[in-house]
């Protein structure tokens, strides 16, 4: 039986959840979020169009899942929190990788143990794709 995750996203022509989850992996060792976004992007321009739009659409499903009460009020308790800054929240917390992002899904209070490094806005990671 195929794992699911390597399969192709509905709509994406050439990375699996597994590969982005995996692309994440890789870069979120950088040392801030301007080393992460320049390695993010290289990368990107190494596997080609295709899989930057597919990185560009998953981001945008995964801060759509994001999109909850809990994770609002736990931001807000971070700090002040906009509409737009609640998307760059959701960016940062999706750039932590995959067990970080859903762990915070299943509970909103798992955010209180992590190092927020730069901070728990990251607006250029939704940028990377262009």
């Amino acid at each position: 039986m195929t794992n699911q995750n390597e399969q192709p996203i509905p709509g994406c022509k050439a990375m699996s959840k597994d590969g982005f989850w995996n692309l994440i992996s890789e870069v979120k060792a950088a040392q801030g979020q301007e080393d992460y976004i320049d390695i993010l992007i290289t990368r990107l321009k190494e596997l080609g169009p295709d899989h930057a739009q597919d990185f560009y659409d998953i981001v945008q499903v995964y801060k759509d899942l994001a999109n909850k009460f809990g994770l609002w009020s736990a931001a807000s308790l971070i700090g002040y929190i906009s509409e737009d800054g609640f998307t760059n929240f959701r960016a940062w917390l999706i750039s932590q990788g995959k067990e970080v992002y859903f762990a915070a899904l299943k509970d909103p209070n798992a955010l209180a143990d992590l190092d927020p490094g730069d901070g728990y806005w990251f607006e250029l990671f939704t940028d990377a794709p262009y």
